[in-house]
């Protein structure tokens, strides 16, 4: 990745996020490190994110945090704003922004509960895209925009996530029509789909769904943030040029 490459993530406080970034700034043997602009958005995560900051330090150009909610469609805009103003438009892309998962039965189900989870998940990805897809289109380099699914969008889901299950799979219906629609152009849109994560993710399920999820898997486990973070850094890598459309599974044969 070149010098004049910016990329942007969205829900980059998380620890999917804040893995990421630590990756692609590394220095290792076999890897060289962004050296672009990383524009690291979150909503509530801000103290996460100043002290992976100081962490990177020796970033050629400091990582940049901006916070938004994006429930909020002013917020959000103000955010596309700032980077218009200051960046002009992001080459890459990684859409990792979503509520937390609640377990609930279809019959306890809420469209007030619904509607902020597609304003965050769905509504934002298809604003920020709307602002920069004309000069990413233009951008001499191939783009990437990668988004972040979940295996509940490969087969048969699990019990009490309704909710969560029709979020991600609109985001794959933008996804698919997006590759198709500019299946000619230098842009390149993927997706990746984890079986269940330890994270603080899942802060708001019972542990033992989380337990029960584990001892189901063939590994008897969840995943690992750093099983999942390389899958993200191959999509955006120029090794992933020639995929797009890809809802790419990480779940170790849990789901095939």
């Amino acid at each position: 990745m070149s010098h004049d490459e910016t990329l942007l993530i969205t829900g980059s406080s998380s620890d999917i996020g804040r893995e990421l970034i630590r990756q692609l700034t590394r220095t290792t043997p076999d890897h060289t490190p962004f050296r672009g602009q990383i524009i690291a958005h979150a909503c509530s995560g801000g103290g996460k994110l100043a002290c992976l900051q100081q962490e990177i330090s020796s970033l050629d150009k400091p990582l940049e945090i901006i916070q938004a909610d994006l429930r909020q469609e002013s917020e959000l805009g103000h955010m596309l704003a700032t980077i218009r103003a200051r960046h002009g438009f992001p080459t890459q892309i990684v859409h990792l922004a979503a509520a937390r998962i609640e377990l609930r039965r279809l019959t306890e189900f809420s469209w007030d509960r619904l509607i902020p989870d597609l304003e965050i998940q769905l509504r934002s990805i298809a604003m920020i895209l709307q602002a920069f897809l004309p000069d990413m289109l233009k951008s001499r380099r191939r783009c990437k925009v990668v988004l972040m699914l979940s295996s509940v969008t490969l087969g048969a889901p699990p019990k009490y996530m309704a909710q969560y299950t029709m979020a991600k799979y609109a985001l794959l219906g933008l996804l698919r029509s997006l590759a198709v629609e500019y299946a000619d152009r230098p842009i390149c849109f993927n997706a990746l789909s984890p079986s269940m994560v330890d994270t603080q993710f899942l802060s708001d399920i019972p542990p033992k769904y989380i337990e029960m999820t584990a001892a189901a898997h063939p590994t008897k486990k969840n995943a690992t943030v750093m099983e999942i973070v390389p899958a993200l850094r191959f999509l955006l890598s120029s090794d992933s040029d020639h995929i797009s459309g890809v809802n790419l599974p990480v779940t170790a044969g849990g789901i095939l």
